[in-house]
């Protein structure tokens, strides 16, 4: 019988959709693809959801490596966390599942600022049983 049920964070519980956010902001498909890709799929960001580098890292690696995209690259890194948003359905069904008796735990690839950030903004730790987030295990 099944006891536990886990959850990630990314497009489960939040939504996390960069390009789609950004895009209303550059008002440039196509700038807003080629700096959302360089930052988000940049080892440098994997790094960070590890817990290895930290956001002051990131301007400075980033800056350095793709000095055309600094303006674009600080509006960003500044408010990347506000593009994530709840998924309700996702939160309806996990508070359901609470109920009917499961236990509930989270497990993503997070860094430290974005944990804290939702931990503050939103309830579902709360409703977890326990988590395992990437950058605690700096993994």
């Amino acid at each position: 019988m099944i006891k536990n049920i886990i959850f990630d964070i990314g497009n489960v519980l939040m939504t996390f959709s960069p390009v789609t956010y950004y895009k209303e902001i550059f008002h440039d498909e196509a700038l807003t693809e080629k700096v959302c890709q360089a930052i988000f799929s940049h080892d440098a960001w994997l790094k960070y959801d590890q817990g290895v580098l930290f956001m002051k890292d990131l301007y400075e690696i980033y800056h350095k490596e793709y000095p055309q995209y600094q303006t674009e690259i600080d509006i960003i890194l500044k408010d990347w966390m506000k593009l994530m948003q709840p998924m309700e359905i996702s939160f309806s069904l996990m508070q359901r599942l609470k109920k009917e008796g499961y236990h509930i735990y989270i497990l993503s690839n997070i860094s430290k600022d974005s944990a804290d950030y939702l931990k503050a903004n939103q309830p579902f730790f709360d409703w977890s049983d326990g988590c395992v987030l990437s950058y605690e295990e700096k993994s």
